[in-house]
């Protein structure tokens, strides 16, 4: 029976480590639950690709026959009731993550031994190791702030696309981050309005944080977001500051 922690939120970003390309699919939602200490290991399951990219991700050609191998996997170890919690493309491998309980079941033998017949002609491998404060996953498939926020910035960009919006229109596009202190918050909207942001407010709120809130004009076309967010997180990071995300109007062709 799978784990029911949390509601799964799978979303995927792009890193590098050393001079490799990754490609992470992670489940966001369950930060709200990890660490599981029922599930203290954590497993990997790794599949060698035979056809990779010059930068070692998945080939178009090879797709296919990797998730439906990947689907396979994960339904035979959550039957043991491991929990899935990611992905990591890179080098020529497919690491699938898992979380699971101290058991004969989860084994790394076991659990190749379950998988052996699902590999066809794929080469794979099993390992675990004790994680019971769930480091893997919080310090390394977890996205860092830049590309927690490149995440979001896709999602409301795709809701905006959906509701027609003209991606390349400019408009004001406003913004909210959240300090500990006043003395940051105050050094932070400084910063921004010299980097051409409206500062409309900074604000004690009642859980004792500060809110900077502040504008600029500007077009979601093009990735453009992210250009804007790493300005921002570039500015609030280094004084402790979070960002808590940005709002603009849908622009349509009726107006």
């Amino acid at each position: 029976m799978a784990l029911e922690l949390w509601q799964p939120d799978f979303d995927f970003y792009l890193a590098h480590a050393e001079d490799q390309l990754l490609s992470i699919f992670v489940d966001l939602g369950a930060l709200e639950s990890a660490p599981v200490r029922s599930h203290p290991r954590c497993v990997h399951v790794r599949v060698r690709m035979q056809n990779p990219l010059p930068n070692g991700l998945r080939a178009r050609e090879e797709m296919d026959a990797l998730l439906r191998l990947e689907d396979a996997i994960r339904a035979e170890l959550t039957s043991v009731d491991a929990v899935y919690v990611g992905r990591v493309v890179t080098s020529g491998l497919t690491d699938l993550v898992f979380y699971a309980g101290e058991n004969a079941l989860t084994e790394p033998n076991a659990l190749l031994e379950r998988i052996a017949s699902l590999l066809g002609s794929y080469q794979g491998e099993v390992d675990a190791e004790a994680d019971p404060e769930w480091a893997f996953y919080d310090e390394f498939l977890y996205p860092d702030a830049y590309n927690l926020q490149f995440i979001w910035n896709r999602r409301l960009v795709l809701q905006a696309t959906e509701s027609g919006d003209v991606l390349h229109a400019e408009r004001p596009i406003d913004h909210v981050v959240l300090f500990d202190d006043d003395g940051p918050a105050r050094q932070a909207a400084e910063s921004l309005s010299q980097s051409g942001f409206g500062i409309t407010g900074i604000d004690a709120n009642e859980d004792g944080t500060w809110a900077v809130e502040f504008t600029r004009a500007d077009v979601l076309a093009d990735n453009r977001m992210d250009e804007v967010l790493t300005e921002v997180l570039d500015i609030i990071l280094p004084l402790g500051g979070e960002y808590d995300g940005w709002n603009a109007d849908v622009v349509t062709l009726s107006g």
